[in-house]
């Protein structure tokens, strides 16, 4: 079974290769984002990378520190509230542009940048995180990095680049990786493919291009880093760090997903985050985690609490709007060093179970992995009064009487159906 997945997955990647890759002269963006500051989309970014290709060749592969790229920026460009705020920022740039979650619309912000920096067209444009380079660092081998006179492997990958405060850091190590890539075995080229697979499943390597046909294909799989979908419950947790500091490295955090059906028309559910912030100090790389979370859920969901460690956030303090289709909560927690802390969010679901004449009905839940995480522990509890039974449930799990737990993680999306 998990052979042919793989060799639908790598069809699907051959397809997708010849639509953006063949044809006349184009150019993709590729951000290089640092998973110790996490964004929405996977990290704070730190470079890019500029990939020309014609006819299937690659003509050409550039990288530059996102400083540089933001140093030819004209003017001043008003930037999203929160990072206005927590940030003390009065202008937006690239090195921010990955602020929208959904990452086809996060991509065509970051275009929107090189065009008015570079006056480069763009063919579309992908994201790449630390995660996406350890993977494929367990199947390259050890990187070395001769201007930073280092051996990068994908067990010392996190630490190494805690300790090196160099602003063309990620430009340095992806120009040494794309050299290394150029020379692999042939043997071990199906292992790459297989790593980039893996890659895409979990979220960790995003790709937006604005062909359309190639758009569809990378949607339909959910290679795009999209927030729809379409089933009725519906969470994306997405978090920022805004402290200047690369805390997450040290956040450890479990999800607690609760859903409690007091009858078919009244569904309230319960979100539980809990973190820890394992960081040594307050000194930088660690520090205190300054958290903008946001919660996306579906459209007409009613907000009735926030807490954090039991305590009640005021409604003036919360952030409420409706983004792509969700209802949207955001607001700023922030977990101290050597501390752990923990978020409640209940809110009442906009849809109700509709049984059918045999009385028979179908609950999903998607749960969406934010890009730049890694396998975060997820538990999932759903009870429902005596008179509704569950009779199935994929993944298969053994119902009690009211009640069905499924114990997983947050390695990729998951989706789960009673």
């Amino acid at each position: 079974d998990q052979s042919l997945e793989l060799a639908s997955d790598a069809e699907n990647l051959i397809k997708l290769s010849q639509q953006l890759f063949a044809g006349p002269k184009k150019t993709y963006l590729i951000l290089l984002q640092n998973s110790g500051e996490l964004r929405p989309t996977g990290g704070f970014i730190e470079a890019i990378g500029l990939l020309t290709v014609e006819s299937g060749k690659l003509l050409d592969l550039e990288f530059i520190p996102v400083y540089t790229a933001d140093s030819q920026l004209q003017g001043q460009v008003e930037p999203p509230l929160p990072i206005k705020t927590h940030l003390n920022q009065t202008g937006w740039y690239l090195r921010d542009s990955n602020w929208d979650p959904d990452f086809p619309n996060s991509a065509r912000q970051a275009e929107w940048f090189i065009g008015k920096e570079f006056n480069r067209p763009l063919a579309g444009t992908l994201a790449v995180n630390l995660y996406f380079l350890r993977d494929l660092l367990k199947i390259l081998g050890p990187l070395e990095v001769d201007t930073l006179d280092q051996t990068l492997t994908a067990d010392n990958l996190f630490d190494r680049i805690q300790h090196f405060r160099q602003p063309e850091l990620l430009t340095l190590i992806f120009q040494a990786l794309s050299t290394k890539i150029t020379k692999v075995a042939f043997p071990d080229r199906g292992k790459l493919v297989s790593a980039l697979i893996d890659s895409l499943r979990q979220r960790q390597l995003l790709i937006a291009p604005l062909d359309p046909q190639a758009a569809a294909l990378v949607a339909a799989e959910r290679w795009d880093g999209g927030l729809a979908h379409p089933s009725p419950d519906f969470l994306a947790i997405r978090e920022a760090n805004l402290g200047v500091n690369q805390a997450n490295f040290f956040i450890r955090r479990n999800l607690h997903y609760r859903l409690r059906a007091f009858k078919e028309d009244n569904l309230v559910a319960t979100v539980l985050l809990n973190y820890d912030n394992t960081s040594p100090s307050d000194a930088w790389p660690a520090g205190a985690y300054k958290n903008y979370l946001r919660l996306y859920l579906p459209l007409g969901s009613q907000l009735q609490q926030v807490t954090v460690n039991q305590q009640v956030v005021p409604l003036i303090d919360l952030s409420l709007s409706v983004e792509h289709q969700r209802t949207v909560i955001g607001f700023l927690v922030t977990v101290p060093t050597q501390e752990q802390l923990t978020v409640e969010v209940t809110y009442k679901l906009p849809h109700q179970l509709i049984f059918d004449d045999q009385n028979r009905t179908v609950y999903k839940l998607f749960i969406s992995k934010q890009s730049g995480t890694d396998s975060d522990p997820l538990t999932v509890n759903l009870t429902f009064p005596p008179y509704i039974q569950v009779v199935g449930t994929t993944p298969v799990r053994e119902p009690l009487p009211g009640a069905i737990t499924f114990l997983t993680n947050l390695s990729t999306d998951r989706l789960f159906i009673l």
